[in-house]
């Protein structure tokens, strides 16, 4: 399970860098929103395999290993 301070910071720099909504990111990912906002709010962790799908769809794998 991924839930640290700093993989969910990692995670909202590179969407908002990239001008992404949560909605966007979670349809490039194949997730519900709702999975996305609750991570980045620090309210529900997410699984190793959803949160590298996250950095691939943004294009972030060398931050995988957080």
């Amino acid at each position: 399970m991924v839930k640290s301070f700093k993989s969910i910071s990692l995670v909202r720099s590179a969407r908002l860098d990239q001008g992404l909504s949560c909605s966007r990111l979670a349809l490039m990912c194949g997730m519900r929103p709702s999975l996305i906002i609750e991570f980045e709010q620090g309210k529900r962790p997410i699984c190793r395999e959803s949160y590298e799908k996250i950095l691939a769809a943004l294009g972030r794998m060398d931050i995988a290993t957080v």
